[in-house]
């Protein structure tokens, strides 16, 4: 742990910096800057490739703003490849990743079927069969309170099944419900936009219960700014 203390000259008197440089992990070092009131200011992790954090203060000391810098907004593990699975695998044990009932992993040309991924190996599968169905959470990081984002991903039916509707959520709303649009190929598509109300935001594919076998495949989910 590291400390630095600065004294500089202001238009309205002496302005007084803490920075207190933090080694999290044997990777990651963070720095925190504190202001004269004792407020922390910045959070910098940027050597960490985390990016850094800004705060903002009314003039009765309420902290008005948040603002990420640095490495911008992502979304963990959305591309379907950690952990590498052998043909398929449901619900495996996932960086940032949630799996719940018939959902998991396949790779491609395993035993679902589904045509090539939009990008690298593996696609996240969706399945609904007896009335009961999956879904797989991801989450959004570093996002800019008071931005508008969009998340974009792609998918795909499964060949020789029935489409299923997929539904999306983000945080919790609904914002897609529809089938992929073909088994042949991966198909890309940007969710309706969204404003954070917070550093994260979490993003839900589900299937929707159905009486028979029918499942889904996505790939490549991200999120970007909206101008």
């Amino acid at each position: 742990m590291q400390m630095r203390c600065t004294a500089k000259a202001a238009a309205f008197g002496i302005f007084v910096s803490l920075s207190l440089t933090v080694s999290a992990t044997a990777s990651e070092t963070v720095r925190n800057t504190y202001d004269a009131k004792g407020r922390l200011t910045n959070v910098d992790g940027s050597n960490s490739g985390s990016g850094s954090r800004v705060y903002s203060f009314d003039k009765a000391d309420n902290r008005t703003r948040m603002q990420n810098t640095g490495a911008g907004a992502t979304v963990l593990n959305g591309d379907a490849e950690n952990p590498a699975v052998s043909n398929y695998a449901y619900n495996p044990s996932a960086p940032d990743l949630v799996f719940y009932g018939g959902a998991g992993i396949a790779q491609n040309g395993g035993a679902w079927g589904f045509p090539a991924p939009w990008s690298g190996n593996q696609v996240f599968f969706i399945q609904a069969s007896g009335n009961t169905a999956g879904y797989v959470e991801m989450k959004a990081v570093r996002l800019t309170v008071g931005q508008r984002y969009q998340f974009a991903f792609a998918s795909a039916q499964r060949p020789g099944f029935p489409a299923n509707n997929m539904k999306i959520y983000i945080d919790g709303n609904l914002v897609w419900d529809a089938p992929p649009d073909t088994a042949d190929r991966f198909t890309p598509h940007p969710t309706q936009s969204f404003i954070a109300s917070k550093d994260t935001a979490t993003i839900r594919f589900a299937a929707t219960p159905t009486s028979y076998d029918s499942s889904s495949a996505v790939d490549a989910v991200s999120v970007q700014p909206l101008n």
